[in-house]
């Protein structure tokens, strides 16, 4: 009996043995053995922000683990499609296997920002280096052109044009952020086989009445284009709320009745934020010298047309009452000074009003000189400047003149 009792505990205790059980976690179980089925985590996958031109390593931050093979970040293969120079949201691409075949892939989102600094051009592919990318263009029937990038140029052949429209075929480039406060500069090269007139405006365009909000004052900048390249700028501070989706727009339609069927071309277009004492250093006009009508930096109700005037260019006309111009001079110099006015008029009894940031510096009355583009030059009396950079305002009461220019002469 002894034995017996002997050999059925040792039956028992066997038994007991192989039913003890394994905690394999999420893997498989297979008579108490685990085997690898898992497949490995891949941490820090995030999609994250960064700067234009900021340095990014892909692996920084991320990690991998397997839990049968430890840290296997080092097995981690990446497929990365970010551009740092180019504003945009790109996908990074993670992959990784562990010693059983397991595999894990994860993606995540990097964009890329287009904040810039001072100085910094907004308008990333002003060069066109990257072909016709970031810019929009519009046409209709009636108004058509086709836009193409040759040789890092833009390349624009207009085929017909509405002779009641001159904001069609048109180029834009939206996305800009403009402060409100700030100050920027808008530059570009043009030229055309045959010579003709462009329009060109900063503003957000919208989807429905009133189509456009104008982030200028209304500076409408009106160039012509001539078959050599010529660089043309302007510059303005942002009145309006601040705005992210600011446009640079090119107008190609009919400019002053001019519906020239040509080619355009288009290069170095820059859209930068620049400092309140470059502003002024660029609005300050020639002292003594000519101040262009149409050069105003903020005005009210008026047009800007070609001018029948000896000196050719451009007048500003359309005036009527309450209308305005403001422009920015630099007297470098306190002295005494006549302003000339060259003006015409085809009705009596007109007259325009200046200040000197807002204080009353002179009146002119404008006489009936035969028609709007029948120009004489009106003298003022001799005025006292002291030196620095000043807000020279027009304003009427009455309207019905054009203006092509003020002439400032320092005397003795």
């Amino acid at each position: 009996m002894k034995k017996l009792f002997i050999l059925l505990t040792v039956i028992f205790l066997t038994g007991c043995e192989t039913t003890v059980a394994v905690d394999c976690g999420l893997n498989e179980n297979v008579a108490g053995a685990c085997l690898d089925s898992t497949p490995p985590t891949i941490l820090g996958v995030t999609d994250i922000t960064i700067d234009i031109n900021t340095v990014f390593n892909p692996l920084d931050g991320i990690t991998g683990n397997d839990d049968f093979d430890g840290d296997i970040t080092e097995a981690i293969v990446v497929t990365d499609f970010v551009d740092v120079t180019y504003p945009g949201t790109y996908i990074v691409k993670y992959e990784v296997e562990d010693t059983s075949s397991n595999k894990t892939i994860e993606v995540r989102f990097i964009t890329v920002s287009a904040s810039l600094a001072l100085g910094d051009n907004m308008v990333l592919n002003g060069s066109f280096e990257h072909g016709t990318d970031g810019y929009n263009f519009y046409t209709y029937d009636g108004a058509e052109a086709d836009f193409m990038v040759v040789n890092e140029e833009l390349v624009v052949d207009i085929n017909s044009v509405d002779g009641n429209t001159w904001y069609a075929p048109r180029i834009n480039y939206p996305g800009l952020m403009l402060e409100q406060g700030e100050y920027y500069r808008v530059s570009f090269k043009a030229k055309a086989d045959t010579e003709r007139y462009i329009y060109t405006q900063v503003g957000e365009l919208l989807d429905n009445v009133p189509w456009y909000l104008d982030f200028t004052q209304s500076i409408q900048k009106v160039y012509f284009v001539t078959d050599e390249y010529q660089t043309y700028e302007y510059w303005f501070k942002m009145e309006n709320n601040t705005n992210d989706n600011g446009s640079l727009i090119f107008e190609l339609g009919n400019v002053y009745n001019h519906n020239t069927l040509t080619t355009l071309y288009f290069d170095d277009i820059s859209f930068e934020r620049i400092s309140e004492e470059e502003f002024f250093d660029l609005s300050s006009k020639i002292d003594p010298g000519t101040i262009e009508a149409e050069d105003y930096d903020e005005m009210s109700g008026i047009q800007v047309e070609e001018t029948g005037d000896t000196s050719g260019g451009m007048n500003v006309g359309y005036i009527d009452e309450g209308d305005s111009m403001t422009y920015i001079i630099d007297v470098e110099e306190e002295g005494n000074y006549i302003f000339y006015n060259r003006v015409a008029s085809p009705v009596d009894d007109r007259t325009m009003t200046m200040n000197i940031d807002g204080d009353f510096l002179y009146q002119i009355d404008i006489i009936n000189t035969g028609g709007w583009q029948s120009y004489i030059t009106i003298p003022t009396g001799i005025i006292h400047l002291e030196a620095g950079i000043f807000e020279f305002t027009i304003s009427t009461e009455t309207g019905g003149f054009n203006i092509n220019y003020f002439k400032i002469e320092k005397v003795n």
